[in-house]
């Protein structure tokens, strides 16, 4: 017999979650939130005939040959011939395959995370370490979240020459700030009205954002565009691609893009975003956030005062005081590596991130939640332990082979990569010791040299002598990628990278995807900037950290043991000062998607409690959170407690959102027992061998049956059905439900505790609503579930689980099958048990009395109390009703 329980009701993490948007602006909002980027709608042009694509309707389908069509800013339709009239090939809307999904450009471009800047060569060899254009060509074209929005395509460089003498030598490749990014957006803008109803969906308004692009979002939130209403807190779908699923305002402040938000938010700072309850200002005025200050204020119209930061004890214990900070920069000066440690430039002095002082205390949810969601990036003070450190010192280099200061030679160059920006690499190698004293190369002078090259797993073995080159080692200073991102180590030749470089020298401007940045040797300045203000250089990096104004940018300093992370597309660059040596990782998307530390929702739905209306509210506003279905018979529908930790785990359980909603346990039997006989009445093939194991009679039609009938028959059939399957009985479930694949374990019977309980036999839930509270608990429920906030107060959901204190939920547990049926959840004093339209019959309720009129039997108490003790006692309800 199971164990009595109290009923917990403690507070746990809340969750993601959507909230219902009107998706309109009013005109004078939409002009002020784009006023900064006009795009030209008066171009004319002459062009060519490109055939349409072949209707899928008219011999256009999968095995037709279906060309690509290329428009232009103001490309125009012929009805009478079918064609559009096109004036280059930048812009492209692809055919439709209706086999795959074309949802973010994922059908086009496979390997994403492949090339990315600087991670595009797999030898280790600094022979072959040279990234030359005829090698880059042949590679495969990628970056959906570049170039592809749905079936729409502008080829649009991820870096090219500045338009002045010099090019990439002379001055920074501002990514949003060229000429043809109009061209660009008008491109999307005219491709969207080629796009069918059904692909204008909340994952193309996620990828719009994404791609910055603030007039393509503007549109697809008009009402005037399509029926279709986006939710701009909805998660994405997407299919083939393995990436963060964040939503539209998440990506857009991600990316610094304050009029996106602003048009997405209907400019509604306040409004709830995320799986804790934060805000759209609670995000911006984070230290570090991609949305800076100045377009805060000006886009967002956010006062000084919005921007201040309360200071909680929680943040105190992260950051070091200013007397904490100059102590450990004497620290760190004072570990001496050996290496030369002369240097002509002075520091930044001040860091505009957030510094990490006790890294212990940065957790895998805290990072996930406060730094890899909000896109800031962060320096973990001290973090590599010196034992690693020390293994970069210039006394150990002695020993290595491929490393050794005065014997090992090198290519150098005036950036890491110099052939990325159409640059040569010194013509001469050098020593890492010529490296060391800012020796120059004769034909540049006084610039100076850098090194890096991808290492492979025989370098590991020299740089990590303490892992034995396991540098995913738990005792190692990258112990975050298996804690953070439960990573087995993947291809060290893609992602990793090692660099040093003399005085003076450092990475130039550039862009890639997030990296974590270990310091082993020096001190290191960094000058980054928001996605908003990223660029490209190839001039060395003093000179180019001289064309990055300080008002988009954000700085900090680096020391021995420090690690810094840089989020997805941040422009950042280097400066070192003395001889430097550092590590960095690129993070790939498909292993970003692993530190998702957002807790889920497990909704233990026990049947007729009104649970189907609780699964397609959560469905709705906390979409994809809701864990559910699996295969093998059972179907997460109405699933238990026992069965989910069984299949999910106790690790995802105990980290998830768990609860339930019970009822009175004798109007959840009237209510069943109405249910099926309503349904058993009907001509029904799959429901035959239910109704004979539930000993409900068939072709039985009560609508004639007055009231006391009703009740007569309902305790003969109780006393039946307990005579047939009683407590101890191996299929005792079947006096409650059926097994619904729940029956396999032990711990399960035909009590609505037993839904609840764990292995042991233990309640395992947060917390229990009672189903004729809910009218009034659905406001508790979104205080731990933030993403039922914003629509709690407008909804009348509490009120469609429970009314007058009473539902009838027709999702009856019999239909295995079907996962979408409906709650006749209107149910009143006067109850009625819904047929169900997933058993094919018409959706007509079955009237019955009020439940309390059948606990005026003797016999039918005793039974109940018998069978269900254990649920009045634990959920609260009187048994004298």
């Amino acid at each position: 017999m199971l164990a009595i329980a109290q009923v917990h009701r403690f507070h746990r993490k809340a969750q993601v979650g959507s909230s219902t948007l009107s998706s309109s602006l009013s005109s004078s909002a939409l002009s002020s939130s784009l006023a900064s980027s006009s795009v030209s709608s008066s171009s004319r042009f002459v062009g060519n005939v490109v055939k349409r694509v072949p209707d899928k309707n008219n011999g256009g389908g999968s095995g037709a040959e279906r060309p690509v069509i290329r428009l232009t800013e103001h490309s125009t339709f012929d009805p009478q011939q079918d064609v559009y009239t096109a004036f280059d090939d930048e812009c492209i809307l692809h055919p439709r395959d209706d086999d795959e999904s074309n949802q973010g450009g994922d059908d086009y471009y496979k390997n994403e995370d492949e090339d990315e800047n600087e991670s595009d060569t797999n030898k280790d060899d600094d022979d072959d370490n040279d990234d030359d254009d005829s090698t880059r060509a042949k590679k495969k074209r990628r970056k959906w979240d570049h170039f592809t929005l749905g079936r729409c395509q502008y080829e649009y460089a991820e870096k090219t020459p500045p338009p002045v003498e010099g090019g990439f030598v002379a001055s920074i490749d501002f990514y949003f700030y060229r000429a043809e990014h109009n061209k660009r957006q008008q491109c999307y803008l005219f491709c969207l009205d080629h796009l069918d109803d059904d692909e204008i969906t909340n994952t193309l308004l996620v990828q719009a954002s994404i791609m910055g692009l603030t007039h393509v979002v503007a549109k697809l939130m008009s009402p005037e565009y399509s029926s279709t209403t986006l939710n701009p807190l909805a998660l994405p779908d997407y299919k083939d691609h393995e990436r963060p699923r964040l939503n539209a305002v998440q990506e857009a402040i991600r990316g610094g893009y304050a009029a996106i938000v602003k048009i997405l938010t209907g400019g509604n700072n306040q409004m709830v975003i995320d799986s804790v309850g934060r805000t759209v200002a609670d995000y911006v005025r984070m230290k570090g956030s991609p949305i800076l200050a100045r377009d805060a204020k000006s886009i967002l119209l956010m006062t000084d005062k919005d921007l201040q930061r309360p200071t909680t004890v929680d943040e105190r214990t992260l950051h070091n005081n200013e007397q904490e900070e100059q102590e450990d920069e004497a620290g760190r000066q004072r570990l001496d590596s050996g290496w030369s440690r002369k240097t002509f430039w002075n520091g930044q002095g001040t860091c505009d991130m957030d510094i990490i002082a006790h890294p212990h205390e940065m957790t895998r949810e805290r990072f996930y939640n406060d730094y890899f969601v909000p896109g800031r990036p962060f320096l973990l003070r001290g973090f590599v332990p010196e034992p690693e450190v020390r293994a970069f010192d210039k006394a150990r280099w002695e020993t290595t082979e491929r490393f050794h200061p005065r014997q090992a030679l090198v290519k150098v160059g005036p950036t890491a990569y110099p052939t990325l920006t159409n640059q040569q690499r010194c013509s001469q190698k050098m020593t890492i010791e010529q490296l060391e004293n800012a020796t120059e190369c004769p034909e540049m002078p006084g610039v100076p040299m850098v090194h890096a090259r991808h290492p492979d797993r025989r370098a590991f073995k020299e740089l990590f002598p303490v892992y034995k080159g396991n540098v995913y080692s738990r005792k190692g200073g990258w112990r975050m990628l298996r804690d953070w991102f439960d990573q087995e180590p993947w291809d060290y030749h893609q992602s990793w990278q090692v660099f040093f470089g003399g005085d003076g020298s450092g990475a130039t401007l550039h862009w890639h995807l997030g990296a974590f940045n270990a310091l082993y040797v020096g001190v290191k300045d960094w000058i980054i900037t928001p996605p908003k203000y990223r660029g490209f250089s190839g001039m060395p990096a003093v000179q180019a950290a001289q064309l990055v104004d300080p008002p988009v940018r954000l700085q900090c300093t680096q020391y021995p043991g420090d690690m810094m992370y840089i989020p997805d597309y941040w422009g950042h660059l280097t400066l070192n000062r003395g001889f430097s040596i550092g590590a960095a990782v690129i993070l790939p998307h498909k292993f970003q998607t692993k530190a998702d530390a957002t807790n889920k929702i497990y909704f233990v739905h026990i049947n007729k409690t009104g649970g189907t209306n609780m699964k397609q509210m959560l469905n709705e506003h906390c979409p994809s959170l809701v864990r559910g279905h699996w295969g093998d018979g059972h179907r997460g529908f109405h699933a238990s407690a026992h069965a989910f930790i069984d299949h999910f785990g106790r690790r995802d359980w105990n980290n998830a959102y768990t609860f339930a909603i019970v009822r009175h346990p004798l109007a959840r039997q009237v209510s069943n027992f109405f249910f099926l006989m309503d349904l058993c009445s009907k001509e029904n093939e799959r429901m035959r061998e239910d109704c004979k194991d539930r000993l409900i009679p068939a072709h039985l039609d009560l609508e004639e049956f007055t009231d006391e009938q009703k009740i007569n028959i309902f305790h003969k059939y109780l006393w039946k059905l307990y005579e047939a399957y009683p407590p101890g009985h191996p299929e005792h479930y079947l006096f409650g439900a059926t097994g619904l694949g729940n029956e396999q374990y032990k711990t399960f019977n035909a009590t609505q505790t037993s839904w609840l309980v764990d292995e042991t036999g233990k309640i395992a839930v947060d917390h229990i609503f009672q189903m004729e509270r809910m009218a009034d608990d659905i406001k508790v429920l979104a205080e731990a579930l933030p993403c039922l906030k914003n629509n709690i107060n407008n909804n009348k959901t509490g009120g469609e689980i429970s009314k007058d204190g009473e539902d009838d939920d027709d999702d009856e547990e019999e239909e295995e099958e079907t996962d979408d049926s409906d709650d006749d959840s209107t149910g009143s004093s006067s109850n009625s048990a819904t047929r169900s339209g997933g058993s094919g019959v018409d959706n007509v309720a079955l009237h019955y009395p009020d439940y309390k009129l059948f606990g005026r039997n003797e016999r039918t108490n005793r039974i109940m109390l018998e069978v269900y003790g254990v649920d009045y006692q634990n959920f609260g309800y009187e048994f004298n009703v």
